[in-house]
């Protein structure tokens, strides 16, 4: 018989789903902050289309809901947890918006906190070739880590 998600599982999934959508918003929200610096308008928007093709991937998974995914990693309070700290952390930006470095900063450390809640690492797929479908799709956008990284380097050298 195959394996069909449970009630916590899909929560636990949904709930990734949205940190990636929270995630997006921070990153929507810098780029109307930045949209004078079109090369940073520009960076945010592409992450922020990212983190919306991650939320598209959880959303996938618990649509499917059999037969896919063995388990799920992450416990219900984990999730929980991340999602509020990714909801503060908009919330505070709204409040007092950093400046172009100071945001690329906030992404490189929030990209790093969750670089390990994407699909393929919070699941165990029932097949190598669901791991494989789910990497390509990562594959097309992990770049975006190194692209803020890069960005917020380029700041942070002395002119």
């Amino acid at each position: 018989m195959e394996k069909t998600l449970t009630p916590q599982e899909i929560r636990v999934l949904d709930i990734c789903r949205q940190v990636e959508l929270a995630n997006e918003q921070l990153y929507l929200f810098f780029a109307e902050l930045f949209k004078d610096d079109a090369r940073l308008a520009q960076l945010w928007r592409k992450t922020a289309m990212e983190e919306r093709n991650h939320a598209n991937q959880f959303k996938l998974a618990t649509a499917i809901q059999t037969g896919m995914i063995e388990t799920v990693n992450l416990d219900f309070a984990e999730a929980a947890e991340t999602l509020e700290f990714v909801r503060l952390l908009l919330d505070s930006a709204k409040k007092s918006p950093p400046l172009p470095e100071e945001a690329l900063r906030i992404a490189v450390e929030l990209e790093g906190k969750l670089s390990n809640f994407h699909m393929d690492c919070q699941v165990h797929f029932t097949e190598e070739s669901f791991v494989e479908m789910f990497r390509a799709m990562m594959a097309a956008d992990d770049e975006h880590t190194r692209a803020i990284r890069q960005a917020w380097e380029d700041f942070s050298r002395p002119a």
